[in-house]
Order: structure tokens, then sequence, then C-alpha cells
């Protein structure tokens, strides 16, 4: 798990690919944390390339409380995933997310940031 973000924008970037690790997490919630402090209300694109599992001590973090008090400081996310099970469960929750949640493929990833850039 690694973010990507240019720090010139409040577009923020979470690439996992393999297992999301404690430190991974407890490093990119930091980041998340640091644009939302510069820029307010961010947008979220999660790209999904293969995930291979949740290490159970991120729950030990209690950046992930604090990140779960931002929910209203996210404007709009977009989850890019191959994976089917992530298209549907994305599809199936974003009706309980305070903010417009769109998922899209790998390849329509370009297509994902231009619908996170149009969104006010």
């Amino acid at each position: 798990m690694k973010l990507r973000n240019s720090g010139d924008s409040d577009l923020v970037e979470i690439i996992v690919d393999g297992e999301i690790k404690a430190s991974d997490y407890h490093d990119v919630a930091q980041k998340v944390l640091a644009v939302m402090e510069k820029y307010g209300r961010i947008r979220v694109l999660k790209e999904v390339r293969n995930f291979s599992g949740l290490n159970l001590d991120v729950f030990k973090d209690k950046l992930i409380f604090d990140l779960l008090k931002h929910l209203k400081d996210i404007r709009c996310a977009a989850v890019v995933s191959d994976e089917q099970w992530v298209s549907q469960l994305t599809n199936f929750l974003a009706p309980a997310y305070p903010y417009p949640v769109r998922s899209f493929k790998l390849a329509e990833v370009e297509e994902a940031r231009e619908w996170l850039k149009s969104i006010d």
C-alpha cells in the first residue's frame, strides 16, 4: 500500500498491491491526513491492483479511527480495480458513504481521474 500525491492537488491516489501491512497503512494514513489539513476536502482514487489480505494490526493503529472522523472531508472517491468483487463491494457500499463513489476498471484510471476532477 502506498500513496501517490504531487503535493499540489487535493487528489490522493492510494495504491493497493498485495497485503495491507500496519506500517504501510500508518504511513499512508498520516499522508492522507496531511493532505486533508492542507486542502480541507480531498478527492480519493483507490487503485486495487492485487489484494492479498489485511494485517489485523492495522486496527490497533489509532489513525484508522482518525480517518473515520474525516469522512466528511472526502469530496468523492473512485475505486479502480479489475477484481470483480472489489467493484461489487464498492457499488454495494456506495449509498452508505456521504460522498459520491464510483468504480472503474484499471484500464479506465484516466477516466476515473477525470470523473473525480468533475465533482465539486
